[in-house]
């Protein structure tokens, strides 16, 4: 696996926010500990949401960008959304904040949607999604010397 976390882009891994990369046949995706909200890591082989359902993936898609690929968590309405999307867009919420799922849509006005899709994504005015995998990354508190 090339590249980062899906969702911040940073190619670091720590022992307390490892990057876990899934083992689903073919699936890229890579993600920090927090930033997909998985619980404990487990110590065998890990699988994320997309590759853990039984849906075919032709039929798995976000309903907040165009996007296909990267770091899927179920929506409360039976849906999929891109984790990164869901922290970009200020009306999308997690129900849970510690497992990031699922993703809660029902907060966005019905007129930001466009065929499916978000019109507005609350950066600076633009219509356009993010760049996946774009996520601000922050600098680690520790390199800042917070603690």
């Amino acid at each position: 696996m090339v590249g980062g976390c899906c969702v911040c882009s940073d190619e670091r891994g720590w022992a307390e926010n490892p990057l876990v990369y899934c083992d689903g046949h073919g699936c890229n995706v890579a993600v920090h500990q927090a930033c997909y909200g998985i619980v404990q890591v487990p110590t065998g082989p890990w699988f994320c949401r997309k590759c853990e359902s039984q849906e075919r993936a032709a039929r798995v898609r976000c309903e907040l960008c165009p996007h296909k690929d990267g770091a899927l968590k179920r929506t409360d309405n039976g849906g999929w959304a891109h984790v990164v999307c869901a922290l970009y867009i200020p009306e999308v919420q997690f129900a849970n904040v510690l497992t990031m799922e699922p993703i809660v849509l029902q907060y966005v006005p019905h007129d930001r949607f466009k065929q499916g899709k978000i019109r507005d994504f609350g950066i600076s005015g633009s219509s356009r999604p993010p760049p996946h995998g774009s996520f601000p990354v922050y600098p680690d508190p520790r390199l800042l010397g917070v603690r």
